[in-house]
Parts: C-alpha cells; sequence; structure tokens
C-alpha cells in the first residue's frame, strides 16, 4: 500500500509512506527556501513527481491533515496580529463584510464549505503532482488526530499496551488540545478543547508583543526565562494565570477568561504588561506554561490511570517544558514526536490512513528522510575560482580531524533531516570545548541572540556520563534522539562541553547519537573520540540567520562563501575558501 500524505497550512510538507515505512518526507520551506513558509507544499509535490515517478505512479490513496483548508500566506498570517492588536482598517472591514455574505450566499444554495475547500486541495495534488492517478482518492484527517496519530503510530513500542496521547498547539480545525488513548492499533478521543483556549495562542502573541516573529522565535523567549530570577517569573505567571486555566467542569480541557478567549487577547496582554520588563514577561510565560501543563498531565493520569505519555503539537517543542514533564513522578514512560509542530502532521495523516487500512504500527526510526547531495563536475567549474575542492576517501574522518584543529565546519553529507532540528547531515559542527567558537558562530553564521545555547551531540555509549537521564527516559534504547529535551549536564563534564550549554544554567538541549538515527554523525563523533578523548560535538543546524536549513551541496557552499566557516564538508570532499587577492 503506497500512501501519499500532505500537510497545508503552517509547516506544509508531504511524506511518502510504502508499506507502513516512511522513505521520503520533505518540508515546503527547504524548497521555496523560505523560512516558516506557510500555504501549500506545491514544490514538495513537484519534486516527488520528478524523483520518486514510480511511487507516485503507484500511490493507492491520498492522505490530507486538516479538514479546512489553509493556504494563507506568512503575510497574511502575520497581519492577523497586527489586525487583532491595532484593528482592522475599513478595507479589510468590508472584505469582511463581502466573506461574509458569500458564505451566506453559498450556505443558500446548500453548498458546503468543507466539500469546496476539499475539492480544491484534491485539484491543487493534482495539478502540482502529475503522476498521481486523476481519479485517486482522497482523505481528510482533523489536524489534532494527525498530531494524535503521529506522537502514537510513530512512537508506540508495544500494540497490546495502553498510552495517554496529548496534543496540545495553537489550534487548528477548531480545536487547541486533545486527550486520547492509544491501544491495539487505535486512537481513542476522551476530551478536546475548542479553539480561543490555548496555551499555544498566549505564547505566540507574547512573542508578537514583545517584537519578536510569531509561529517562529518563541524559543526566544524559552531559552531567556532561564535567566529571570523566580521571584519576577512568579510576579508575571500570575498575571497570565488570569488569561487560561484548567475548566472547572471538566479538568482535561483548557478553559480561557471568560470575556476574552485566548486568539483575541492582544490588547489586554499588552496593557497588562506594559510597564513589565521583557525577560520577567519571557520568565514569568514560561513559568506558567510549565505550571499549567504539568497539572493538565497529572489530571489526565488520574483520570485514565495510565502513566506512559505520548506528546505532540506544536507547544510540545518547548523543550524546557518537556524536562519538566520527564522528571514527574506522575508518568512513567514520556517521549515526543520529532519536531512536533504542524510540518509533522503529514506523518499523522499517512499514520492514520495506514492503520486504518493495514491494522498495525508503522515502521518508523529515523529523521533522515530527505535527498542525499553530492559535488560534480558542473559544481567544481562554477566555484573553483572561490573555492578548494579537496577529495577525500573518509569525510567522517576528515571532519573529524578538522573539528580536533578548532576549526568549525558545515556538514551536508547524506540523506536531509526532516524538520527543525539539524541531526548531523545538514549541521554546523564545532569542538564544544573551545568557548569561542560560540561567538564566531553567532557573529557571521547563526546570528543568534546572545542568550540563545547551542545543542551538545552525545555519543551514546557516553551519554551518561554527561548528562543527567530522567528515568521516564530510559525505556528507549536512545533516550533522546531528535532534541526534543532539556537535560541537566554532569558538572565534571560540563567543560568539555562549555560551549554547547546554555549559558545560564548549563543544561544541554541534547541529542544522543547512535548508528541507526545518525549514523554519519556518529561516525563523526567516534573518529573525534579517538582523537580526542571527548564524545561530543557542539551542533547547530546549517543554516543562515533567517533561512531554511541547506538542501543541496551548492546551497552549503554559498553559506561557505558567506560566512566564518572554516570548511565545508560534502560526501567525498573537504570544501574551503580560497582566500581573496
Amino acid at each position: 500500500m503506497n500512501i501519499l500524505s500532505i500537510n497545508h497550512g503552517i509547516g506544509p510538507s508531504i511524506c511518502l509512506l510504502k508499506d507502513g515505512k516512511v522513505i521520503f518526507a520533505i518540508e515546503e520551506e527547504r524548497l521555496n527556501r523560505e523560512k516558516n513558509t506557510m500555504g501549500f507544499p506545491k514544490l514538495a509535490l513537484q519534486l516527488v513527481s520528478k524523483e520518486h515517478s514510480n511511487f507516485i505512479k503507484s500511490v493507492n490513496i491520498v492522505a490530507v491533515a486538516n479538514h479546512h483548508f489553509l493556504e494563507d500566506n506568512k503575510t497574511k498570517f502575520r497581519q492577523k496580529y497586527y489586525d487583532n492588536f491595532y484593528g482592522k482598517s475599513f478595507q479589510d472591514r468590508l472584505l469582511d463584510f463581502a466573506w461574509v455574505i458569500k458564505k451566506k450566499i453559498n450556505f443558500l444554495l446548500k453548498r458546503k464549505k468543507n466539500n469546496n475547500e476539499q475539492i480544491a486541495v484534491k485539484n491543487l495534488t493534482l495539478k502540482y503532482c502529475k503522476n498521481l492517478k486523476k481519479n485517486i482518492n482522497f482523505n481528510f484527517f482533523k489536524h489534532h488526530d494527525c498530531h494524535a496519530a503521529a506522537a502514537y503510530y510513530g512512537l508506540a513500542r508495544s500494540f497490546d499496551k495502553p498510552y495517554l496521547v496529548l496534543t496540545l498547539d495553537g489550534g487548528g480545525d477548531g480545536e487547541n488540545a486533545t486527550v486520547q488513548i492509544g491501544q491495539f492499533g487505535k486512537l481513542k478521543r476522551l476530551s478536546s478543547t475548542p479553539s480561543g483556549n490555548s496555551i499555544g495562542n498566549l505564547y505566540s502573541i507574547t512573542t508578537f508583543l514583545l517584537g519578536l516573529t510569531p509561529h517562529e522565535h518563541e524559543y526566544k523567549l524559552m531559552g531567556l526565562s532561564a535567566y529571570v530570577p523566580h521571584i519576577y517569573k512568579k510576579k508575571s505567571a500570575r498575571i497570565f494565570s488570569k488569561y487560561l486555566n484548567l475548566d472547572k467542569d471538566n479538568n482535561l480541557n483548557f478553559k480561557a477568561a471568560e470575556n476574552i478567549k485566548t486568539n483575541k487577547i492582544h490588547k489586554l496582554l499588552f496593557k497588562d504588561f506594559e510597564l513589565e520588563r521583557f525577560d520577567n514577561i519571557a520568565g514569568g510565560l514560561q513559568l506558567f506554561t510549565e505550571e499549567l501543563v504539568t497539572k493538565w498531565i497529572k489530571n489526565c493520569i488520574k483520570q485514565t490511570g495510565i502513566k506512559d505519555i505520548l506528546l505532540s503539537g506544536g507547544v510540545f517543542m518547548n523543550v524546557v517544558m518537556n524536562k519538566k514533564i520527564s522528571e514527574m513522578s506522575e508518568v512513567n514512560t514520556v517521549d515526543v514526536f520529532p519536531s512536533c509542530g504542524d510540518e509533522t502532521n503529514s506523518f499523522g495523516a499517512a499514520f492514520l490512513l495506514n492503520g486504518m487500512l493495514a491494522k498495525k504500527l508503522p515502521s518508523f526510526n529515523s529523521f533522515m528522510l530527505g535527498s542525499s547531495t553530492s559535488i560534480n563536475k558542473k559544481i567544481i567549474n562554477k566555484y573553483k575560482n572561490k573555492c578548494f575542492f579537496l577529495k577525500v576517501k573518509n569525510t567522517d574522518l576528515a571532519a573529524a580531524k578538522l573539528l580536533a584543529k578548532g576549526k568549525i565546519i558545515g556538514k551536508c553529507d547524506g540523506p536531509m533531516e526532516f524538520g527543525a532540528r539539524a541531526l548531523g547531515n545538514r549541521s554546523v559542527l564545532a569542538d564544544p570545548k573551545i568557548l569561542d567558537a560560540v561567538e564566531k558562530i553567532n557573529a557571521s553564521i547563526k546570528q543568534r541572540d546572545f542568550w540563545m545555547p547551542f545543542a551538545p551531540a552525545i555519543q551514546i555509549d557516553e551519554s551518561e556520563k554527561y548528562v543527567k537521564i530522567p528515568k521516564s527516559l530510559k525505556f528507549k534504547k536512545n533516550p533522546s534522539p531528535y532534541m526534543m529535551f532539556v537535560m541537566d549536564s554532569i558538572k565534571n563534564k560540563q567543560s568539555d562541553m562549555i560551549a554547547a550549554l546554555h549559558k545560564f544554567d548549563k543544561s544541554a538541549r541534547v541529542e544522543i547519537v547512535d548508528k541507526i538515527h545518525a549514523p554519519k554523525l556518529y561516525s563523526t563523533i567516534s573518529y573525534f573520540k579517538k582523537l580526542t578523548k571527548r564524545a561530543c560535538l557542539l551542533n547547530t543546524s546549517f543554516n543562515i540567520h533567517g533561512f531554511p536549513i541547506v538542501r543541496t551541496a551548492e546551497e552549503a557552499i554559498k553559506v561557505l562563501l558567506d560566512s566564518s566557516l572554516d570548511a565545508l564538508v560534502v560526501e567525498g570532499y573537504i570544501i574551503t575558501k580560497r582566500k581573496e587577492k
């Protein structure tokens, strides 16, 4: 059974599932080069139609995440934040009025909006994916069911065992959160929180009001929160608690303050925090988020009796909060689907459809699901006046030797990772013992805010020497292959990875590296360990600030030329810049 699956709206992406196994997946942003792009995955569909034409020709059915068609672009989406804060223009109000009239006319003509939206999705899919059968069937799934399916089908270790599956985000298909139970290959809903009652809304709107980009820079507030004294966090958290809490009538649901919904809270939030320091606001929001979500999880465990939990949805990209969850005494085991924002709903839709048709758990054990890249004569001739191309037999060994000499390298080698985290195949790597590496990477490559940490990539064999792994994560062979949890560092190893730790609390957003999830990075660290006696590297995504992670060798070369990278590693080659005359 071959399945093509699509997510549109925020994080447009596609996923190919062959007989229950994910064989390819890619986000639209890697192709249109617009970070956190929105809309329909046009280029992704064109790519698979060309590069996976035989698979596409044999696709039996298409799975689509979201009942409602979400083709908003970033500009239109962000405008909603300004409209809610400053108010809409007269022209926009006229357009809204025209939309309402059109909707009523459609209703009178008995045309269902959902059907029209689904027809639009079908037509766009057939337009951009030429090799699909014209009469192919489409199955549409609810947004939060896709999040739940990604977590359950993608992470469950047992078919018979019950799992508590929780989803939480800013909203989709009229919902902000769900509580579900996964068992025997099926998901059963227990509870759903309707739109307008979202902690994700509060986080995004606060990000916007602090002058940052919503649905992109929320992680900056999370990183900043560690610097704030608890007394100031607590003060701000009390204000946030006025806007949202758990529903008194059903404590598995969230409920906003009765007079205002969380997606319309811009002006009130600004008024309440107008004279408060920006870092105190960030710290209070993070504390409030941790306390409310852990309270919700306790209620869910108490009501169901299930202590093995699986999580998905954009709020669970908050890795500091995930740390708190992993340390809860009520939790037996916990796992979070990698890069669990809307981009992975293409996985969830595919998994749901596979579960309906095949009635078994799919095969999923790696996020290295994109295309590989290489250096050819055309690229060498194009850049030979700007770069040296040194051919090497063992790319991983060559990379390790450069790193052991203190060089900062870009690695564009092997299948591209899916999602928000670079896992070694599209990474910037450095020796984490060299603190100056942080300033060098920030100065001309990443341009990250001074308070934001990088990530340590630690070989699995040595992981417990470097970080404290919570008991709830030890049930897996690899406790943290996708950087979805922050962990405390071991004090006597902090100097060996100081450049990759949070500057204030020395915590680690750790990638534990094994041969299955990241084989090439595992190999590089193995060689680095032989040279330095240390089994850890600094890892950050291979991109210039404001742009997506690189996909091709040529994109990687352009970053090399425009940054302070010392070298670029691509399959079979070490590439360095020529000095300007």
